[in-house]
């Protein structure tokens, strides 16, 4: 690989307040109380093998918010060629994204 280009492979997350599964293990079953205030926050990362890394939040994971997060990432490796690895989530390979 060229000294010009840059490896990154970029992931989200997203941590939830709620959760979609409770257990308990009791033996006289008390009532279970449930954290309903939901909070989401959509963190990005890329991680960069041979240049600039980024970690970013966003409060969506739609298309505008991964260009936007690539934007960010050109921002911190200038002048580089990038080449970004990405799984198969939906607003990976959304047309803006492509663009």
């Amino acid at each position: 690989m060229s000294k010009h280009t840059v490896l990154g492979f970029l992931d989200e997350y997203s941590l939830q307040t709620t959760a979609n599964t409770q257990r308990m293990w009791s033996f006289d079953h008390p009532p279970l109380m449930k954290n309903t205030a939901k909070i989401r926050v959509n963190t990005f990362a890329i991680f960069a093998v041979n240049g600039t890394s980024i970690i970013t939040f966003r409060e969506r994971s739609k298309q505008e918010d991964i260009q936007e997060v690539l934007k960010e990432y050109r921002r911190a490796n200038p002048n580089k060629r990038l080449v970004i690895v990405l799984n198969n989530f939906k607003s990976h390979h959304a047309v803006l994204v492509r663009q």
